[in-house]
């Protein structure tokens, strides 16, 4: 929870785009995908990721992972807290 916390994930996805000049040359250019007030925007970021947005990415997808591992730490404890239950019920019937 506290590693969770820290984070300061961004929504959205990284979009490479090919753009053709008037010569014909191809060249390629990183967009952020995402959206806002019901709109899909694409934000233009250049032709290098800034590593800040970067970051904020990996963050996003390292809270994602933490938790879908919350999520099944809860579900164990859960689990625990029903076999402690009952076998509380078993020994005070004794």
């Amino acid at each position: 929870m506290e590693e969770l916390s820290k984070l300061k994930p961004e929504r959205g996805t990284l979009e490479r785009k090919p753009v053709k000049n008037k010569l014909g040359y191809t060249y390629h250019y990183w967009y952020l995908r995402k959206w806002e007030n019901g709109k899909l925007r694409s934000i233009y970021l250049g032709a290098k990721i800034p590593e800040s947005l970067f970051q904020r990415i990996q963050d996003r997808n390292r809270a994602r992972k933490l938790q879908r591992e919350l999520k099944e730490v809860e579900g164990e404890l859960c689990k625990i807290t029903t076999a402690v239950r009952k076998i509380e019920d078993i020994l005070s019937s004794l």
